[in-house]
């Protein structure tokens, strides 16, 4: 058992490393189009909507063509007069599939991906295109610097993201450059998204917390590394048999 155990766990990570490659940056210079200039296979998560389920809350299942947009940090699906939609409910979503990829929804952070399992937590990632430089119109109508604009984006929608989606189909008014940023969760039993730090191990693993401090100090872990965390949730399962 526990051989199929660490060979399903090599399996999900070696999925995604085939995809995590040097960080990708974009620059889409003022009158430009940010969908022009960023490639689909950079924006989509999957090169095709492929068929996926939608679980909500209330156990009704919701069959759809799926994918993850990065650009917009939401999953999207095809209609049957083939548009492309985003679900208006997020918050009855309690998790989704699109193949054999696992998603999941909270409404901080957003829509992260299921990329390893262990008995009682899951390893999980948010991949977006962060738009890091460049000036906007926000909200409000000021025209100032968009520093958090991806994380409004993701936290507030469906009224910023109808902003993203405007202004990234219009000619950008400014030098705008946006940047591949995968940050990693832990997933509770409960479907509890965390930021992967050392408190929240603590509060995960309350009964190994010395050991949690050895591994550390002995095995220098870097938490922005699937590598790194899968190793250091391996010896977390470990510990827990």
């Amino acid at each position: 058992m526990k051989n199929a155990y660490l060979f399903c766990s090599l399996l999900c990570c070696s999925s995604l490393a085939a995809q995590v490659q040097a960080p990708q940056r974009f620059t889409v210079d003022r009158g430009e189009v940010v969908m022009h200039v960023i490639p689909a296979e950079a924006r989509y998560r999957f090169p095709t909507f492929q068929e996926g389920v939608i679980l909500l809350y209330n156990d009704q299942t919701l069959p759809a063509r799926l994918n993850y947009n990065r650009l917009f940090g939401e999953i999207q699906f095809i209609t049957t007069e083939g548009d492309t939609l985003s679900p208006a409910q997020e918050l009855l979503i309690k998790h989704l599939s699109i193949g054999q990829t696992h998603f999941y929804y909270d409404p901080q952070f957003g829509y992260v991906e299921e990329v390893a399992a262990y008995p009682g937590v899951k390893l999980a990632v948010r991949q977006v295109l962060r738009l890091i430089q460049g000036n906007i119109e926000r909200a409000n109508g000021y025209y100032g610097p968009a520093a958090d604009f991806t994380d409004n984006l993701i936290s507030e929608p469906p009224y910023q993201r109808h902003t993203a989606h405007a202004l990234y189909n219009e000619k950008s008014p400014d030098r705008l450059v946006f940047l591949r940023e995968d940050e990693f969760f832990l997933v509770d039993h409960n479907q509890r998204l965390h930021k992967v730090r050392k408190s929240t191990l603590r509060t995960l693993f309350p009964g190994h917390r010395r050991d949690l401090e050895r591994y550390l100090h002995q095995q220098p872990t870097d938490f922005s590394k699937q590598d790194d965390l899968q190793r250091l949730l391996e010896f977390c399962s470990q510990l827990e048999q």
